[in-house]
């Protein structure tokens, strides 16, 4: 993901898990990467909900 992040033009990237069925998306909102692995790390991450990722 870093080098993914790194790579894009605008140093944003979207991470969206999904799961089957529904077709309706929430979106958490900007948030750093190291807060995204720290939700990662502690089982923090959605279904269905899109992360902004940004510096």
């Amino acid at each position: 993901m870093i080098h993914l992040q790194t790579a894009s033009p605008k140093k944003r990237i979207i991470f969206l898990p999904r799961l089957q069925g529904g077709e309706h998306n929430n979106v958490c909102g900007v948030i750093t990467l190291d807060r995204f692995f720290e939700l990662l790390d502690n089982d923090k991450i959605l279904f269905n909900i899109a992360y902004i990722i940004q510096n």
